[in-house]
């Protein structure tokens, strides 16, 4: 990479490249510090730009409930750390145990976050060869101002789901309203209404607010220091799509993931070797971080497999990608373990299936449990 002094010369295409290819620190400062290519009333640095997002957060009704005070700090920091750290790799740890003490670091790779950007920017450069170095670099700003406040979004829900783990969808008629709420799964359906009712709420707050309100009473009495019955750590998960794994990630929102985890880490005993091997926690977190990576869209499966330390064969059966097109000619193809599972799940609950049949899934999942009969 060129010398500190040079870095102020190049576009910041290039840095994004220094950043994403040669994990160049000194790339990073320089696209963090002094570029202003995002825009809120006027130009701002990223870590600026952030700031805005996370005051607009703080200003939505109930804001002033401590939980949600919470959330909106616990969203910003984690979306400037996806676009700020750039870890350091050493050689002394592979596979499984490299990957334990990272997480244990809870570290993050803002290359992974980066990469997009370069992705586009060659898609557009190949229909627009003959674009100028400033239309190059309005354009990276707006993908990436695009990119920030998605991750944004993400990283909110991230915080809402590691606040209410293990939490179940509850829709509550209040006169003419009709109220969305989370309680904890354990709690069951018919205790957490006779929990509302006992608090004889009248309210002439607008839906927003009652809801705000309402939630962060919920989140501070039902599930703060909420025992859960499963000796795993819960970590990140998120959704999208990759539309070669036939599993539409739009489909997989974070109580989906949770119940997926939840069924194979009390299961571990059923499964392959291979994947018994990797023990409770880490499974936990080998599949948040397929469904992770499927949400930023940075799903490898030869990445995965080597950061856990699993051979490439044992990921393709657990949760391999680009099958679903293989199985529209062979359908006695073996359906990798996971995406059977997530099937299964998304099936039996009416949640799910609701967002699998709008994400235009449903024929695909009917598909694969037609087909895998043992799951």
């Amino acid at each position: 990479m060129k010398n500190i002094s040079d870095l102020s010369l190049l576009s910041s295409l290039k840095l994004i490249e220094g950043i994403v290819v040669l994990s160049d620190i000194s790339s990073l400062n320089e696209l963090l510090m002094n570029r202003r290519l995002f825009y809120c009333q006027k130009p701002l640095l990223l870590s600026e730009f952030v700031w805005q997002l996370r005051e607009r957060l703080a200003k939505n009704p109930g804001s002033k409930i401590l939980v949600v005070d919470e959330i909106v700090d616990e969203t910003y920091d984690l979306t400037l750390s996806k676009f700020t750290n750039l870890p350091i790799h050493t050689n002394d740890s592979t596979g499984a145990e490299k990957y334990s003490s990272l997480l244990k670091l809870k570290q993050i790779d803002c290359r992974n976050y980066y990469r997009p950007v370069l992705d586009r920017i060659k898609e557009w450069r190949e229909k627009n060869p003959e674009a100028s170095g400033l239309e190059e670099e309005q354009l990276v700003g707006k993908i990436l101002q695009n990119l920030v406040i998605k991750h944004f979004h993400f990283s909110r829900m991230e915080c809402l789901r590691k606040k209410r783990p293990f939490s179940v969808r509850y829709d509550w008629k209040l006169g003419d309203k009709t109220i969305t709420l989370w309680y904890p799964m354990e709690m069951g359906p018919k205790l957490f209404k006779e929990w509302l009712e006992e608090r004889k709420i009248e309210s002439k707050l607008d839906d927003s607010e009652l809801k705000a309100q309402l939630q962060g009473e919920i989140d501070r009495s039902l599930f703060v220091e909420r025992r859960v019955d499963l000796d795993i750590n819960i970590v990140d998960s998120g959704h999208r799509t990759d539309p070669d794994n036939g599993i539409d990630s739009s489909a997989i929102n974070p109580n989906l993931a949770n119940v997926v985890v939840a069924e194979k880490a009390n299961n571990i005993e059923n499964l392959r070797p291979s994947i018994q091997s990797l023990g409770k926690e880490l499974l936990g977190q080998l599949i948040y971080r397929i469904f992770d990576d499927l949400a930023n869209g940075v799903f490898e499966d030869n990445k995965i497999a080597n950061d856990f330390g699993i051979s490439k064969a044992t990921f393709s059966r657990f949760a391999g990608s680009r099958w679903q097109g293989r199985l529209e000619q062979d359908e006695d193809m073996a359906i990798p373990d996971l995406w059977k599972n997530t099937a299964k799940v998304i099936a039996t609950d009416p949640e799910f299936v609701e967002a699998a049949s709008e994400a235009g899934v449903m024929k695909s999942i009917t598909k694969v449990l037609s087909i895998a009969k043992d799951i």
